[in-house]
Formats: structure tokens, sequence, C-alpha cells
């Protein structure tokens, strides 16, 4: 409401006064109140009385009570002339009281922020009033704190959030929440005690009170990590550099707890693409010893993480870095054992590998450090042991094995009876020992090759060849059905056997070579020339080095006619039935 408002009365021939609508002094204000006073330009009228209901003198005016804040009102003066007895009326004036602060809006509450200040975008209509906020749910009175605010409009006000109220704030989540809806009253007071509150309406608003992951999280900092896998420790000289798939991981994390009220649940120790995962209900724990087991990646920075998640899910990780060398067990990329041209007594053999490098820091130590070859017959129980490793040719970590007859100790040729299976093994082990080696078993079966070719003995002067069949007694011995493309020969010919089918056009008197040879007949379809008969059926020729040749066609049916005829002389004779 504004100060020294001048209102002009009609003097109806009198002097003029005027009429002042103000504050009273700094004790009071004009939120529900106002104050009068009418001011004379000369004596010729004498001061009797405002609106009937305020009276007063010139010098002090009148208090209008009992209005309502941030309201419109219409005021009117009326004068009485002592002299005259005549009254006079202002012109009206239409005045609004001053309203109670509102609020516009209220970000998100955070109290688990330190320090956390709230800012409240708020409107206040007077300045020099105070004004206090009210935080508080259904059950509980979160925060309350007054504020003296010097200027008037809409703008951002920021009120102090005591370390008490983000306690009692932070109180009011249960231990799984994260957020939660509170009640925020805003209060127009007088003084500064806040004691006279300017209206009885207040300004209400329900916003929104969270915690968030980075200030609530679970207080984790560091963990310690070993490889418990003495085997292998023994070999790298560390347990802090792991081996691929065979060392045994183990991390112990220290000190976690939980905070702002909830509980720890869980442990996760994660490398590579595998997680593995430990439930806790606990506020706090000293520390936490988790067996993680083999490491599936590698490499020289491998990432370990530990993952500690309370009750609402908030997270807090702490990574540190593992040298993870690339490791396989002893492996073979070449082997061939097999008996000498697939039937004999004697075995040849031929093999490569390698075993995988291990350089924890700048020399390699790991070697191949056994290499044995193991058989027995199949009927047998006992293993007969050969061990090679001076055997082979190693180069790093490379090795190869070459020979056309296995030997013994005594370099003599060990024997596999050609009538019997055998197993054979064959182990590598590298300076990882048993825990690493490689079996690699087989089957040597007894001597009955695919293909074996003998040469002339006194028994057999004459080169044999056995198919399936490893002591052939012939020059060829087949053991097995035999499917051929061609024809069989002969010095005086070929062997007779199904050469081809009689095509359409083709004549008989062509056919002068041994075959036998199929004539599908079908009129306009297929029609040979020469032919005896109007039927299909079979032609079997049967010739000599010297030309003379025999055609015998048989007709297939219910009635089966065969007709012959032969060719002497570079000419065939008339067909006949049979």
């Amino acid at each position: 409401m504004a100060d020294n408002v001048h209102i002009s009365v009609n003097s109806r021939g009198y002097n003029w006064f005027s009429l002042t609508v103000y504050t009273q002094d700094d004790s009071y204000w004009t939120f529900k109140d106002c104050r009068i006073r009418a001011n004379r330009g000369s004596t010729t009228g004498t001061w009797q009385s405002f609106t009937p209901q305020y009276e007063n003198t010139w010098s002090t005016g009148c208090v209008v009570t009992g209005l309502s804040a941030y309201t419109s009102y219409t005021l009117e003066v009326q004068v009485k002339w002592t002299d005259t007895g005549n009254w006079s009326a202002s012109y009206y004036k239409t005045v609004r009281t001053l309203g109670n602060a509102t609020i516009v809006s209220s970000p998100t509450i955070k109290p688990d922020m330190n320090p956390f200040d709230l800012s409240i975008r708020c409107t206040t209509y007077a300045s020099g009033l105070y004004y206090k906020v009210q935080i508080f749910t259904d059950h509980l009175d979160i925060y309350s704190n007054p504020l003296q605010i010097n200027t008037t409009g809409t703008a951002d006000r920021t009120f102090q959030f005591s370390a008490s109220a983000r306690t009692t704030a932070i109180n009011s989540f249960g231990s799984a929440m994260t957020t939660n809806k509170v009640w925020v009253r805003l209060y127009t007071y007088s003084n500064s005690a806040c004691t006279n509150e300017v209206d009885s309406v207040s300004f209400l608003k329900n916003i929104t009170i969270q915690l968030s992951e980075q200030y609530s999280k679970p207080t984790f900092s560091n963990f310690t990590f070993q490889d418990t896998e003495s085997g292998v420790t023994a070999v790298t000289g560390s347990n802090q550099i792991m081996l691929q798939t065979f060392s045994s991981l183990r991390v112990v994390a220290g000190s976690a707890s939980a905070n702002n009220g909830a509980d720890l649940s869980k442990y996760e120790v994660i490398v590579g693409r595998v997680t593995k995962t430990e439930n806790v209900s606990r506020t706090s724990i000293s520390s936490k010893t988790i067996d993680f087991g083999s490491i599936n990646t590698y490499g020289d920075n491998t990432a370990i993480t530990i993952r500690v998640t309370d009750s609402r899910g908030f997270k807090t990780s702490v990574t540190k870095y593992a040298k993870v060398i690339r490791y396989e067990r002893p492996k073979l990329s070449r082997y061939i054992v097999n008996r000498e041209d697939e039937v004999e007594e004697t075995l040849q053999v031929n093999l490569a590998g390698s075993i995988s490098s291990i350089v924890p820091s700048s020399s390699e130590v790991n070697s191949l450090q056994m290499a044995t070859f193991s058989y027995k017959r199949a009927s047998d129980t006992t293993w007969i042991d050969l061990p090679i490793l001076s055997r082979l040719t190693i180069s790093g970590i490379n090795f190869s094995y070459a020979v056309n007859e296995l030997l013994d100790d005594l370099s003599q040729a060990i024997r596999f009876d050609e009538n019997a299976s055998y197993d054979f093994r064959i182990t590598l082990r590298d300076s990882l020992g048993s825990m690493t080696e490689t079996v690699l078993d087989m089957i040597i079966t007894a001597a009955t090759g695919a293909v074996t070719i003998l040469a002339r003995t006194t028994q057999y002067p004459f080169p044999r060849v056995g198919i399936n069949q490893a002591k052939p007694t012939e020059a060829l011995e087949v053991v097995g059905n035999i499917k051929l493309s061609g024809v069989i020969k002969t010095p005086t010919g070929q062997v007779m056997s199904y050469v081809q089918e009689i095509a359409d056009g083709q004549s008989f008197a062509s056919f002068k070579g041994t075959g036998i040879y199929f004539y599908p007949y079908e009129a306009g379809v297929c029609v040979a020339t020469s032919a005896p008969t109007t039927a299909p059926g079979f032609l079997e020729v049967y010739a000599t080095s010297s030309g003379y040749a025999l055609q015998r066609f048989t007709t297939v049916g219910g009635n089966s006619t065969t007709y012959e005829r032969t060719y002497y002389n570079s000419s065939w004779s008339s067909w006949i039935t049979l």
C-alpha cells in the first residue's frame, strides 16, 4: 500500500483538504490495517469526522482495522464543516493491503549435502519483514528457521539448513528409501523473534526431499589382492602376478560402512566379464575376504574392482590393476603316430608343439619339464613309460620330434605286434608341473591299413597291393565292394560290364566293343536304327581283338524275346530269333 496518497475533495466553496493513506511507523504495517489522515488547506472549516465509525482529529487521523492481507478496498472520507453544518465527501480511493509471502518453486531438498542451504523461490510484498520456513511430515517437524528479507518481488531466497536439521531430515528416511514427500510452509512475521505473525494465513507447498548417491553412498576406499595358488607363485615369484585360468584370486576389502541410515547389502568383485557377489546385511564391516577364483582374462593392467552396495542401491567402487599373464597348457600343434607303412611292427612319430611364455618382469621363467610316451597292449593294464624330453628339438617355447622308428632307451626299435592294438599316450609338463599337464591318448590299431603295398619276396615273386587287406597274396586283393566309373580292360579287350544307355538316333551297328547297353525304346522319343524290334531291352556285345563281334538283344517285359547277330568281314548278319 502506498504512502502519502493525496485525495482531493469537492470544497463546495470552501477551502480544500487532502486525504493521506499511509503506514504509521516501523512498528506497524498495513497487512490487515491502514491509517487515514486528513489535511486541511485553511481554518475556515473544522474537521468533524471520517466515516461515521472512525472519528478523530485533524492531527492524528484514524486506523482502519480488520482488513485482509493482499486484498483491495475502497476508502472514502467525509468532513462536516462546523461553520455551516454541511458534510463534504472525498473521492473514492481504491487501495490494496500488503500480502504474505508465497512460494513459487522449491528445488528437491538434499539434506545429505554438507553444507546444504535451502534456496526457495518466493514472492514478498513488503521489505523488512521476517519469514520462517517450516519443513515437516505428518509425524515429524524437520526444519524451522527465520530469515529477514529486505526486498520485494519474486526471487530466490536462501535459508540456512543447520546440521541438526540435516540430521532430522536424513532420519526421516527408511533404510531402503531414497526419496520422500514433505510439506514446506512459509510464515510472515513483523518481528525478528517471529512471534508477531502479520496474518493467520501461511503458504503451504508439497515438495520432494531426496538422498543422493553422491553424498549418501557407502564409505569404502581400499582393498588388497593376492594369488593363493602356490604352484603358480612358485613360478612367477610373486603373489601379485596372476596366470590366466590357473591363478586363484583372493581379495580382502578394507573397512566399509553404510551412511545416513542405510545398511550394507552386498559386495561384488569384478574381473573382466565375471562378477562374484556376496550378500551381507550389516551397517559396517571392518574387513571382508572374498575368494574370486580363476581369472579368464589377461593383460598387464587387468582391472580388479570391488563394488560395495547399500540397501538403497547406492554404490561405491574401488579399482586396482594387476598383471595377468596369458597362459595355456602345453599344447601339440601337430602329432602323427602310426605304424610304418600302416602295417609294420615299428612306429613312426612326428610331433610339434609349444608352451606358454611366462615373463613376470624381464626374463622367461617357463620351460618344458617333461615329455613322455607311454604305451600298452589294449588288453593290458600296465603302462610302459618312455621319456623323450632329451630327444626333443627345443627352440625357446617351441619343441618338435620326428622319427621313422620309435626307439627304446637302448636305441633299439620298439616292436608293436602287428596283430595287436595298443593304447598310446603323450604326456607334457611345463614349469607348473602336474596342475597344467597335457595328456593326449590315442590307439594304434592292428596292422590292417587301408592300402598295403608289398614288394616281391621269395614266396611271392611279384608286387602285391592290398586294399583293406594287410597281407595280400595276389597282385591285387580287395576286401569290400568296388565302385567303378569306367571299364575293366584286358590285353584281349575289356571285361564285360554295363557301359551306357543307347540314345535316340544311335545305330545298333555302331556298338562293336564288349559291354552291356540298355535301349530305352519309346516311340517318338528314343528310336535307334538297326534294332531287331521296337521294344526296350538290353544289348550285349562280345568282341575280339581281331574284329569279330556278337550282338545279343533281349527285350524286357512279360514275353521276353532274344535276338542275335554277328559281325564278320566288316558287315553285320541279319537278326535271328532265339
